[in-house]
């Protein structure tokens, strides 16, 4: 079983952690594929990101069919398929370290201004 932990105050984690649960909302959903269209939509992400991506924003898209399909035309709680779960969870796992790696410009700025300053 796929397990994914989450700190209470991440509403992507608790959206994709909802979403695996299948007890997710449609604004829960919305929260995730936003979180993907922007991360898609960043024009300096890590090169090899986007195919994970693209991955992600489709098991969104799947999830988002299967929900409108299941609650004939509403939203219905559903259970993602393994495949797209682990979509997800890819997609988490790399913005989590996105988000808490200092990014390389700011890094070699920062060592330019040590350099200064000494």
């Amino acid at each position: 079983m796929l397990t994914i932990t989450v700190p209470q105050t991440n509403p992507l984690g608790q959206a994709i952690k909802a979403l695996r649960e299948g007890v997710a909302t449609e604004q829960q959903w919305q929260c995730a594929a936003t979180a993907v269209a922007l991360a898609s939509n960043r024009q300096n992400s890590v090169r090899g990101l986007q195919g994970h991506i693209r991955a992600a924003d489709q098991a969104l898209q799947v999830i988002h069919a299967s929900a409108l399909h299941a609650g004939g035309g509403r939203w219905a709680c559903v259970v993602p398929q393994f495949q797209e779960l682990d979509a997800l969870q890819t997609f988490m796992d790399l913005h989590e370290l996105q988000t808490t790696q200092p990014h390389p410009a700011r890094t070699c700025r920062a060592r330019h201004f040590e350099r200064q300053a000494a």
